[in-house]
């Protein structure tokens, strides 16, 4: 038994080990699923940004306001400043916007249409569990459309199952894309 210097409480070895197996079911399976999810989106806007900075024409009719040339020390400045505009406002929209804009820019012909709809469902669970406290609500099931896996009230679980499917899913997605960009590059 170990009793806690702080609490007092006393906790026997058989609860430690359910403790430790509660813990890596859920807590640590929803952590590194948000960690996914994240270097996701970190690739997908790392290379958009890269995309748009080497392919700055497909920017042309883009406007900023005045002041902001006028304070941009050379072209390479106000590239980066209007790149930057840019991709801040794709970040803003849904996981199939963001492909649709990429694919619009760079013609990449990927990811396909059931991995967008699977990534966005993963972005929506994401979303649920940074910002409901793991609640599926209406936010959710719209973001999710199709895909969606619960309903407005119910906790969302981070299974193994799905848990190993979307880490997988992301690793072909980025591999797909990146492969694709080096050969348009």
């Amino acid at each position: 038994k170990i009793r806690s210097k702080y609490t007092g409480t006393v906790t026997s070895q058989a609860e430690l080990v359910a403790l430790a197996r509660e813990y890596s079911r859920v807590q640590l399976a929803q952590a590194t699923f948000q960690q996914f999810i994240a270097l996701f989106e970190g690739f997908y806007f790392d290379l958009l940004r890269l995309w748009l900075t080497a392919y700055p024409q497909s920017l042309g009719k883009k406007q900023i306001d005045f002041k902001s040339v006028l304070e941009s020390p050379d072209k390479d400045a106000i590239t980066e400043l209007v790149v930057r505009k840019e991709v801040n406002e794709v970040l803003y929209e849904r996981p199939a916007s963001w492909f649709d804009y990429l694919e619009g820019k760079a013609h990449l012909g990927c990811p396909a249409t059931d991995e967008i709809e699977r990534i966005t469902e993963a972005k929506a669970t994401r979303d649920v569990l940074v910002h409901n406290r793991g609640v599926a609500n209406k936010v959710y099931e719209m973001k999710a459309g199709a895909r969606a896996r619960f309903k407005d009230g119910e906790r969302l679980e981070i299974s193994e199952p799905y848990h190993r499917a979307t880490w997988e899913l992301i690793r072909k997605v980025v591999a797909d894309v990146a492969d694709a960009a080096l050969a348009k590059a």
